[in-house]
C-alpha cells in the first residue's frame, strides 16, 4: 500500500508550480495526478472520453488550447466526462482511477477518490472544489517521506485542502 498527498488549487498558474516542485523533489512524473475542468466545449456524455468529439473541432485537439494546458502540466492527460459533474482533464494514477469508477458504475469523482481510498467525505468535498472550476494535484508517494515532501511543496504554494490517503496496491 501507498499513500497519496492531495491538494486543490484555483488556477493553472499554481497546478504548474506545483507540479514542477514535486518533479524537482524527485517525484516521478508518472506518479503525479491531475484532475481540472475542461473548457474547450466537450460534452457531458457521461462516458469517459479518449478525445474531443468531432463537432468540437479537430479530434482531440480542444479548440481552447485545453490540451497544450494539460500538457503543459503532465504528459498524458486525457479528457474525461464526469456524470453530474461535467467535463474534466486528467492524467496519472487519478485518470486510471476515473477509469476504473467507470467501469463499476461509480464513475464520479468520490467514485475515483474513494477507491483510492480518500474518506467519503474529503472526496465530496474534492469534488466540490473541483465544479467550483478548481484543480486537484495528487502525488502518489512510495513513503511517508514523499508524502511530508510533497505536503511541503503544497504548503508553500498555499495550496487549499491538503490531505492524505492510504492507497490501494492497484494503483501502487
Amino acid at each position: 500500500m501507498t499513500k497519496s498527498a492531495l491538494c486543490i488549487v484555483n488556477n493553472q498558474t499554481s497546478a504548474l508550480k506545483i507540479v514542477a516542485s514535486l518533479r524537482s523533489a524527485a517525484l516521478r512524473e508518472s506518479e503525479i495526478s491531475v484532475l481540472f475542468p475542461d473548457t474547450s466545449g466537450l460534452p457531458d456524455t457521461g462516458q469517459v472520453a479518449s478525445t474531443v468529439a468531432p463537432e468540437a473541432g479537430t479530434p482531440g485537439i480542444p479548440p481552447d488550447g485545453t490540451a497544450s494546458r494539460a500538457a503543459g502540466l503532465l504528459p498524458g492527460s486525457e479528457p474525461v466526462a464526469i456524470p453530474g459533474v461535467g467535463p474534466f482533464i486528467a492524467a496519472g494514477p487519478l485518470l486510471a482511477a476515473l477509469q476504473d469508477a467507470a467501469a463499476r458504475d461509480a464513475s464520479s469523482v468520490v467514485g475515483a477518490l474513494t477507491g483510492m481510498g480518500v474518506p467519503e467525505f474529503e472526496a465530496q468535498r474534492y469534488e466540490e472544489k473541483l465544479r467550483d472550476g478548481n484543480y486537484l494535484i495528487c502525488a502518489h508517494c512510495s513513503d511517508g517521506e514523499e508524502v511530508e515532501r510533497a505536503r511541503t511543496i503544497f504548503e508553500k504554494a498555499r495550496a487549499e485542502d491538503i490531505g492524505t490517503s492510504d492507497e490501494a496496491a492497484v494503483l501502487a
